[in-house]
């Protein structure tokens, strides 16, 4: 959801990985897979809306591609062991850059 795209909740993910590294291969696999449906479903539909009320069709293609290579790079960064941090860090921030913006979008379309 939106709330979770928040810096301190950025932050405080970022803080638990470091602390608390999850051991088992299935269960990165599943994390990155929990990650992806509680995220993925809120972008498309606000991109849904975005296209609904007019957005432009570039601003909605970037959006798009900017959330397939934000989900590709989360789940490398999830899928490796070690963690490489940052590929999650990076994965999870384009993620909610989409959300936002796409939100920010339908209120501008909106008003």
């Amino acid at each position: 959801s939106p709330s979770q795209c928040s810096f301190p909740s950025v932050f405080l993910s970022f803080r638990l990985v470091q602390k608390e590294p999850v051991r088992s291969r299935s269960a990165r696999h599943v994390r990155a897979h929990a990650n992806f449906a509680e995220n993925v479903p809120m972008a498309l539909i606000l991109l849904g809306f975005a296209e609904a009320l007019g957005a432009q069709a570039l601003v909605l293609h970037g959006l798009g591609s900017a959330l397939v290579v934000g989900r590709l790079l989360h789940a490398f960064g999830v899928s490796r062991e070690p963690e490489p941090i940052w590929f999650r860090v990076i994965g999870y921030a384009l993620t909610c850059l989409v959300i936002g913006l796409a939100a920010i979008i339908i209120f501008w379309c909106l008003i």
